[in-house]
């Protein structure tokens, strides 16, 4: 046979078994499915196809697979067969169960303490669940181990269960109860770790924290009707719910209510736009009145809009408007206004591709004046204009002066957010780094002089508060955790001292934890030692080698 065994596979004869197939390694394929008998050199008989022993299976005896008097869990783990259970497992040995296995057992440690594990589980390490805190037990409870929490379980409202009846690690949730009368539901494994009161650590409201007391200024803008019943007592400064807020120019908008406790305003009050926008708007008032700034037209915003001849200008800056994506976005704007009978003018940076007889190239850092002028004469020469229009504009060109001066200054003044060209927009290594979605406010509104906090994300995905003044000045800040300054999911005391982190006192450092620290942070903060002794120490101390100063003294 030309595929078979002896040809295809001839270092597969010598564990043929000589007795108990009937045929021979002549007689059937080196890649057939049909089980045949096996025999190793240690005697050890087993089935299998030839296909799985072609592809490299060999005795699984010897390998481990099956047990044998060779490979079981008393060969295996003699230290463990002191703690096989004497009675329970009926006639079953440790030589009887593979090291492995998934059988489960009875076990019984040197304390007397019982329970079911698999052989496997025990293999691989795991010890008496009690011993090693993981089970509930008289040494083994929360009224044990953390009794200062005894003083916060609610007297009345958890019936029968006391401290002693449920594991430090538990996730069953129970009532608590402060020392100022505040209640409130939560797991004991959560309060193991560290969690203090809601209402006195300011996650919930109460009527000594509430975004009505700590912030009265923004309850004038707390949208009553559409917030109904919830009110800003009900609420935290911190929260990070969405709700609505109405300004005193009736303008209606959702925000967080955290973003507003951070000075974010109405963003239909904050106007973006450049001075070069605002001057050209203000001189064009002057000569058409009913003209508009930032108008939205078809779903399309345009800088200045003069609705009585149809006319929409366009102020094209080099930063805002050099990509390819920017410039398509432009073509498209118009091409919607072309096809609803609205001519767009353009005063484009002379650094732009100037390519329509509609675009009016200006310099960089050009006096305004001369730009309007330039806008005033395309507008007297393309387009049909009142004769009253006409005299306007010949009297402002003879007057080479600006005529709506107040109303340019007042606008100025009024601004709630910067000037764009004093704005983290034009900052294009803070634009990169603008926490889009932390931030309820663009680039444009906050200035990159600004000392108010905001968000920042890195490219590493990093995200930390700063002001932007403390970036831009001389020497400025960077990413605090690229940087080292601050701890990072690889750079924490829990990483770099795993041996510090287990004498982190659980309850006294409130929500602190090791993870949120630098190992040389000078940070004091509370130690539970394995003494039971308790102190305080700066971390960099303990990280350079001191321990506990009580038991130093003795």
């Amino acid at each position: 046979m030309e595929n078979s065994i002896s040809n295809k596979a001839p270092h597969l004869i010598c564990e043929w078994h000589p007795t108990k197939n009937s045929l021979t390694p002549d007689e059937i394929s080196y890649s057939s499915n049909k089980e045949v008998w096996w025999l190793c050199s240690l005697g050890h008989e087993w089935q299998a196809t030839p296909s799985n022993r072609y592809r490299g299976t060999g005795c699984p005896y010897c390998c481990g697979r099956k047990l044998s008097n060779e490979h079981n869990f008393a060969i295996k783990c003699p230290h463990l067969i002191k703690e096989w259970h004497p009675t329970k497992n009926g006639n079953l040995t440790p030589y009887d169960v593979h090291p492995r296995g998934k059988q489960m057992v009875w076990w019984q440690c040197k304390h007397g303490h019982e329970w079911q594990a698999t052989t496997g589980n025990r293999y691989m390490g795991t010890g008496c669940p009690t011993c090693s805190g993981r089970k509930l037990s008289k040494e083994n409870n929360l009224g044990i181990k953390i009794p200062v929490l005894c003083n916060e379980w609610h007297p009345t409202k958890n019936g029968s269960l006391t401290p002693y009846d449920v594991h430090p690690r538990a996730n069953n949730k129970v009532w608590w109860q402060c020392r100022y009368g505040h209640e409130w539901v939560t797991s004991i494994v959560t309060r193991y770790k560290g969690t203090q009161c809601p209402y006195c650590s300011g996650r919930k409201s109460s009527a000594e924290y509430n975004l009505a007391l700590k912030f009265p200024d923004l309850v004038g803008e707390w949208h009553s009707e559409k917030n109904a019943p919830l009110t800003p007592f009900d609420v935290t400064p911190g929260s990070k719910r969405k709700v609505w807020w109405k300004c005193q120019w009736n303008h209606e908008w959702e925000a967080v209510i955290y973003s507003r406790t951070k000075k974010h305003g109405c963003p239909k009050c904050n106007i973006r736009a450049s001075k070069l926008e605002i001057r050209t708007y203000c001189e064009l008032k002057s000569i058409f009145p009913d003209a508009k700034l930032k108008e939205k037209i078809y779903h399309k915003e345009i800088d200045i809009y003069l609705p009585i001849i149809g006319v929409g200008i366009e102020v094209n800056g080099w930063y805002w408007h050099k990509s390819e994506e920017r410039k398509n976005a432009d073509q498209k704007k118009q091409e919607t206004l072309k096809k609803n009978n609205i001519h767009l003018i353009k005063l484009i940076d002379n650094r732009l591709e100037i390519s329509h007889p509609n675009e009016i190239p200006y310099t960089n850092g050009e006096e305004h004046l001369p730009i309007i002028i330039r806008l005033l004469n395309y507008l007297k020469v393309n387009f049909n204009l009142s004769k009253y229009t006409q005299e306007q504009i010949n009297n402002y060109l003879q007057l080479q002066k600006y005529y709506n001066d107040d109303e340019y200054k007042v606008i100025i003044r009024s601004l709630p957010g910067p000037l764009i060209e004093n704005s983290i927009a034009n900052n294009p290594i803070l634009l990169k780094e603008w926490h889009y979605e932390k931030n309820n406010l663009e680039p444009t509104q906050v200035s990159y002089g600004s000392r108010t906090k905001v968000w920042w994300i890195c490219k590493n995905g990093h995200e930390w508060e700063s002001t932007p003044n403390s970036r831009t000045r001389p020497g400025g800040s960077g990413c605090p955790y690229c940087s080292g300054k601050l701890p990072t999911k690889d750079n924490n005391l829990a990483i770099k001292s795993p041996e510090l982190a287990k004498q982190w006192h659980p309850l006294k450092n409130n929500e602190l934890r090791p993870e949120m620290f630098l190992p040389r942070s000078n940070k004091k903060v509370w130690w539970l030692g394995e003494c039971l002794h308790e102190w305080q120490a700066s971390i960099d101390n303990r990280f350079n080698g001191t321990n506990c100063p009580i038991c130093w003294n003795r």
